[in-house]
C-alpha cells in the first residue's frame, strides 16, 4: 500500500477525527473521496475487499485495505487486511479504524514517482536484485517462506506449545514447511520489488470446502497451530482464514485463546463462563466459535477481546496463564529459551 500512496503523490495518510457514519476512503491520484459504507459494515474483511474492488472496477489494480467485524467492535488486537494476503496485525490498527467509522481505504495512484537519479537508482536496484536472487539463503527462504522458522524454534526448544507449557511439539512431523510446500502451496507471493517471495498462497480442503488462504506464516503456524495443539494443516489453514475474515491478529488471538483453554483445563473457568462451549486443545470447531465470540464481543469473548492480560484479570486467573509483556501478547518464541526475545 505504501507504493500506491506514493503514486498518488503522498508520503502518507493521516486520518483525524471520526466519520459520522460508516465510511470508506478512496484516494485516486491527488483526489480524496469519502463514500458511505453502511452496506459494508459487518461484512468480513476479505469479502469487503472483493466488494470494493468490484464496485470501483479495480480488479488487480490499486491497493485496498479493510477491517473486519473485530475492528468494528474495537477488539484490542483487531488487524487491517491489505490486498487479501497482508495483515497489519499487532497493536489494534483495525480497532483504530473502527473507532473512526472507517471500513476501508482504497488507494489508486497512477503518478510517476520522481527519483533524484533515476538511471543510477535502477542500476543499483538491478545489481542488488541479481545478487539477492543468486544467494542460496534467499532461494531457500523464497521456497518455504517464514514456515521454516518452525525448524529453528524446534531445534532451540522455544516453540509455544499448549499456552507455552512446552517448547518442543510432537505435532511437528505432520505440521511443517515441507508438508505445506508439497501439498498446499498454489503460488508464491512477494511484496513489490522484493526478490524473495516468502509469502505463500495456499489451498486447504476443510469439511469438503476449498479454502483460499494467504499463509499460514510462521506466527500463525505457531500461535494458532502448536500453541493450541492443532495437529492438522487443514484446521490451521481454516482458522487462519477465519482470523483474516474477522480481522484479528493471529498472534494475540492464539495467545488469548491458549490462555482460555488452559484455564478451562485447570477448572479456573467452566462451561458456565463459555456459554456451554467446551474448550479443548486441538478442537478446531470450538476455537472457531470462540474467535467469533471475540470478534463480536459475545459472552466471554467480550473480555477476551481486551487482550490476555485484562481477560486474566477479569476472570481472576493465575497470572502465569497470561503470556504478555506490558499487556501485549508475546509472539511465537518462548523467551525462556532465547534471552534476545525476552
Amino acid at each position: 500500500m505504501s507504493n500506491a500512496i506514493k503514486r498518488c503523490g503522498y508520503d502518507g495518510v493521516i486520518i483525524r477525527g471520526r466519520a459520522e457514519k460508516p465510511s470508506y476512503l478512496f484516494l485516486k491520484n491527488e483526489e480524496v473521496e469519502i463514500h458511505p459504507a453502511d452496506d459494508l459494515w459487518g461484512v468480513p474483511a476479505l469479502q469487503c475487499e472483493d466488494a470494493l474492488r468490484e464496485r470501483h472496477q479495480l480488479q488487480g489494480k490499486g491497493s485496498v485495505l479493510t477491517i473486519g467485524p473485530a475492528g468494528e467492535n474495537l477488539v484490542s488486537y483487531a488487524c487491517c487486511c491489505n490486498d487479501f494476503y497482508h495483515q497489519s496485525g499487532r497493536g489494534g490498527t483495525g480497532a483504530v479504524l473502527g473507532s473512526k467509522n472507517i471500513k476501508g481505504i482504497i488507494i489508486f495512484g497512477q503518478k510517476r514517482v520522481e527519483l533524484y537519479d533515476d538511471k543510477a537508482f535502477k542500476q543499483k536496484a538491478s545489481d542488488w536484485m541479481r545478487k539477492a536472487r543468486a544467494d542460496e539463503r534467499v532461494q531457500f527462504r523464497g521456497q518455504y517462506g517464514t514456515l521454516t522458522t518452525l525448524d529453528m524454534t524446534m531445534k532451540l526448544g522455544i516453540v509455544p506449545v499448549r499456552n507455552f507449557q512446552d517448547g518442543i511439539w510432537d505435532g511437528y512431523d505432520v505440521v511443517n514447511a515441507v508438508k505445506i510446500r508439497e501439498n498446499y502451496v498454489k503460488e508464491d507471493l512477494t511484496c513489490m520489488g522484493c526478490p524473495m517471495p516468502c509469502g505463500k498462497h495456499t489451498y486447504f480442503e476443510y469439511k469438503g470446502k476449498t479454502e483460499n488462504v494467504g499463509g499460514p506464516e510462521y506466527e500463525t503456524l505457531s500461535l494458532i497451530g502448536s500453541n493450541l495443539d492443532i495437529r492438522n494443516l487443514e484446521g490451521i489453514g481454516h482458522l487462519n482464514l477465519i482470523c483474516d475474515e474477522l480481522g484479528v491478529d493471529t498472534i494475540s488471538a492464539g495467545v488469548t485463546v491458549g490462555c482460555a483453554i488452559e484455564a478451562f483445563e485447570r477448572g479456573q473457568i467452566t462451561e458456565k463462563d463459555t456459554d456451554g462451549l467446551e474448550l479443548k486443545w486441538g478442537d478446531v470447531d470450538a476455537i472457531d466459535k470462540l474467535l467469533h465470540k471475540i470478534a463480536y464481543r459475545e459472552g466471554i469473548g467480550d473480555s477476551m477481546a481486551k487482550g490476555v492480560k485484562r481477560f486474566a484479570e477479569d476472570y481472576h486467573l493465575d497470572e502465569s496463564l497470561a503470556q504478555h509483556v506490558k499487556g501485549m501478547e508475546i509472539p511465537g518464541y518462548d523467551p525462556r529459551g532465547t534471552t534476545g526475545y525476552a
